[in-house]
């Protein structure tokens, strides 16, 4: 076989942007903070996030109720 194929690090026809330049094959550049396994927990715990919808909720229904008064 010939050497046809595009390597992964061949250059491609896109704009150099920062999503563009964090393609999978150069993660190594991403300026984006991976989340501590403590913030993995907190994000996926279903009932916290039940009890943070309900407190949102509640904040919302008081901004309207302030604001018919």
């Amino acid at each position: 076989m010939s050497g046809t194929q595009p390597t992964p690090s061949a250059k491609r026809d896109v704009p150099e942007t920062p999503a563009a330049v964090a393609t999978p094959d150069n993660l190594e550049s991403s300026t984006a903070p991976m989340p501590t396994p403590h913030t993995v927990r907190m994000r996926t715990n279903l009932p916290l996030q039940v009890v943070r919808f309900g407190i949102v909720n509640l904040r919302m229904l008081r901004m309207v109720l302030k604001s018919h008064k």
